[in-house]
């Protein structure tokens, strides 16, 4: 009888492992497909950045009626996305010369 009972823990052990190794290989693949379709541009995943967040920005024009004091923060971001506009034109104009 303990035979059997070490033989079906070792069992319920071995398949818990399995079905985690399949679980770890499942994200490996999912990360190595969003890797795949950032290449060829399709999404945005985890090499590249977006120039700006059109969602991030609706929902902080929102946030903003609820909470009157993230207006500083919007203003903040806008007045560093015009700096690095510019900051990228001037890099352009000095390559230009």
């Amino acid at each position: 009888m303990n035979d059997a009972t070490d033989t079906h823990a070792y069992s319920v052990w071995l398949w818990s492992l399995a079905i985690l190794a399949l679980i770890g290989v499942g994200i490996v693949l999912l990360d190595q497909l969003g890797l795949w379709l950032e290449r060829k541009g399709w999404v945005y995943y985890r090499k590249v950045q977006r120039k700006g967040s059109t969602g991030s920005n609706v929902f902080m024009q929102m946030q903003s009626f609820i909470e009157p004091q993230i207006e500083k923060l919007i203003e903040i971001q806008q007045e560093k996305r015009r700096d690095e506009r510019r900051a990228g034109d001037d890099d352009r104009d000095e390559e230009e010369e």
